[in-house]
């Protein structure tokens, strides 16, 4: 496996290897859900709406970067107030995005960058971490599984 170094986005630069790899995510979603708005039409909008929840949330974006310094993966997330119905601490650390390159998709790199989440999250006293995916994505919902996440809630929806 080639050598992967989990980094938090500092400069612009970096910032643009993270749409470009949100980019790759929204054009699979459309794969799945074709109704959704074109990936070049929210593409911006969805970086922009990422960075400031993450500033505003006590947020974290990691990237995942290969030995040739290539971008292959990202996963960010935020503080979201939970439904309230369980004991304590009502906040979660809540994963928006993550998308790996499809050459590096496994297991490893998934739960590599999900453990700087959890990192961050507990350095915040956050007890839980969410993730939810497209109901047609099933292909995450086995890595979920496979990386130690369990159902907690199934969200159906209908067009209006």
């Amino acid at each position: 496996m080639t050598n992967i170094s989990i980094k938090i986005p500092q400069t612009e630069s970096d910032w643009q290897q993270v749409k470009f790899l949100l980019s790759g995510l929204l054009s699979f979603e459309n794969s799945l859900r074709p109704e959704r708005k074109s990936t070049e039409k929210i593409t911006n909008s969805a970086l922009r709406y990422i960075r400031e929840k993450i500033t505003g949330n006590d947020g974290l974006c990691v990237m995942a970067w290969d030995e040739n310094n290539q971008a292959v993966g990202f996963m960010n997330g935020w503080i979201e107030n939970g439904d309230g119905l369980d004991e304590g601490d009502n906040r979660i650390g809540y994963i928006s995005d993550a998308y790996i390159i499809p050459q590096y998709r496994n297991v490893f790199l998934f739960k590599k960058m999900g453990g700087r989440m959890a990192e961050h999250f507990r350095k915040l006293d956050i007890q839980r971490m969410s993730f939810d995916t497209l109901g047609t994505n099933i292909r995450m919902q086995k890595l979920f599984l496979h990386a130690g996440y369990v159902p907690h809630k199934i969200i159906f929806e209908i067009l209006l």
